[in-house]
């Protein structure tokens, strides 16, 4: 697994070696002349947490792992988190320290922390490769160009380059005019301009090839990055691709696969359930026979209903989300469900790869969502449409800027922090009945002994040593014997009347508020 750093620095370094060699450098490159022995393919994956799924997919379809760490900032939870993906994958790690050049890079430190997640590098006598570069100077990247070579000698890594060819889609998009497309790495065989194919639970015929440089070809062979046209659809990031003989084989891999889908699905919706039996009474599979209990069942039904009460006290807003790729769909939704928040969240009601659309604009305004535009420009056309019918759409091209945007959004839902301040504070006396044109009223005859007492202003009368709030409510009379007045101070004597409540009491206390309304964030 490489970054966006190190994948730049290698570009370089391979552009300043050809130039050495009097070739012309390329101006894009990810990969060296396939028919070169030495031919290396970087499949490079993002840093961000919220591109988790991508990083696992990425240990999968490579050989071998580079797990990038930057010499300054040492182990991070991503890093662990490759690791992990590595292993779990069974592919060799090679590990890269990056910016050696800054002046507080420590190496050292590296290699004792990654002992902690039982990596163990060969300066300290263990079997993974560490090797220290600069992808801004180019230090120490011909040595890490020859320990992917030599580890892949190593490992014997080898592909068929004839049969049946065989790829697995990295990303995919739906571009205009071209329908769907899929960005591939070839796993073995070749594919050929022409080729039938299954891919996932749909099938497409090859329309076209264009490499890494932009360039259309006929074919790929194995270990190549190629950008492939003819889906029926757009294809989920880690989906398998096969090449068929004929058609008809196609459609015969294409049924069966439909076929056990469907299987499973009935086997999940047949799956017993507790819930499904009545109280003390055991759990049946569809043959009548007993399901002996799992491993914590017993706190299964408390578990879902905590979940079920904590799921009740989270305000939900929709949202639709469009992007360039799945794999950024992927990632905002990753990105989304890690919010802090257990008040608020969004709730996605669709997702695409593409350009926010009119009939996107349409749905949000019918289910008051807001639209997450992402790594495509919305068209002119649309956003004015979605001015006109006040549906918001934020737009990024950063993964960080999504979050910020939507994170903003969210906090304007929170509700804000009450803050409670005393005006003054009056202990009730006596309780008086007087007559009104609407009736008796009681009123509460005070001593101010805080502050001042002001009508209109909010009050509280409290009851039991001030411990219990009985009632919250306006002072809509002040009297000072029979004047009303606006303001009582501390030491005089008033009346006092909270609205039509009467149940005053000699000793309770009448606490004249204010209250301020603090905006929160979820920043």
């Amino acid at each position: 697994m490489s970054n966006t750093e190190q994948r730049d620095g290698t570009k370089r370094y391979a552009q300043a070696k050809a130039e050495e060699n009097g070739e012309e450098a390329p101006e894009e490159e990810t990969e060296k002349d396939k028919d070169e022995p030495d031919s290396i393919t970087f499949l490079d994956t993002p840093g961000h947490a919220a591109f988790s799924s991508m990083r696992i997919r990425g240990a999968q379809m490579t050989d071998i792992a580079l797990i990038i760490i930057a010499a300054d900032d040492g182990v991070q939870e991503q890093t662990i988190e490759s690791i992990k993906a590595a292993k779990n994958a069974d592919v060799s790690i090679i590990v890269v320290v990056n910016k050696i050049d800054k002046r507080n890079a420590n190496v050292d430190r590296i290699h004792q922390q990654l002992l902690q997640h039982e990596v163990v590098v060969e300066t300290l006598g263990g079997p993974t490769p560490c090797i220290p570069v600069s992808a801004l100077t180019g230090e120490g990247l011909d040595v890490l160009e020859q320990a992917i070579l030599l580890q892949a000698a190593v490992l014997e890594l080898r592909a068929p380059l004839d049969g049946q060819g065989e790829a697995t889609v990295v990303e995919s998009k739906h571009v205009k005019g071209r329908g769907a497309l899929s960005t591939l790495i070839v796993r073995g065989g070749t594919l050929r301009v022409g080729d039938v194919f299954v891919c996932g639970n749909s099938k497409g015929k090859i329309r076209g090839i264009v490499n890494d440089q932009g360039k259309a070809i006929t074919e790929a062979p194995p270990s190549t990055v190629v950008e492939v046209s003819g889906f029926e659809e757009v294809q989920p990031a880690g989906t398998d691709l096969i090449v068929c003989p004929s058609e008809d084989r196609a459609r015969a891999v294409l049924n069966f696969r439909i076929q056990k889908t469907v299987e499973f699905a009935a086997k999940l919706k047949d799956k017993p359930k507790k819930s499904d039996a009545a109280p003390g009474e055991p759990v049946l599979d569809a043959e009548g026979n007993p399901v002996p209990p799992e491993e914590g069942e017993g706190d299964e039904e408390a578990t879902e209903e905590g979940d079920e009460a904590a799921e009740d006290s989270v305000e939900y807003f929709n949202a639709i989300i469009k992007a360039d790729v799945d794999g950024s769909i992927e990632a905002i939704k990753a990105a989304l469900s890690v919010i802090p928040s257990n008040e608020v969240a969004m709730k996605i009601i669709k997702s695409g790869v593409g350009a926010v659309s009119p009939a996107d604009v349409e749905m949000a305004e019918l289910s008051d969502s807001v639209i997450l535009s992402f790594g495509m420009k919305v068209p002119s056309k649309v956003g004015t449409l979605a001015d006109s019918k006040k549906v918001t759409v934020y737009e990024a091209s950063i993964i960080y800027n999504m979050v910020d945007k939507i994170k903003k959004f969210l906090s304007t839902k929170l509700k804000p922090t009450e803050l409670i301040e005393q005006q003054g504070l009056a202990e009730i006396l006596e309780i008086f009945t007087i007559d009104t044109p609407e009736g008796d009223q009681a009123i509460a005859g005070c001593r101010v002994i805080e502050g001042s007492i002001k009508r209109n202003s909010r009050a509280r009368i409290l009851r039991g040593g001030d411990s219990d709030i009985v009632h919250d409510a306006t002072i809509t009379s002040l009297r000072q014997f029979k004047s009303t007045v606006a303001e009582s101070r501390k030491g005089t004597e008033c009346g006092i009347a909270l609205g039509s409540f009467e149940d005053y009491q000699k000793g309770d206390r009448i606490q004249a508020i204010t209250v301020r309304y603090i905006p929160r964030s979820l920043e």
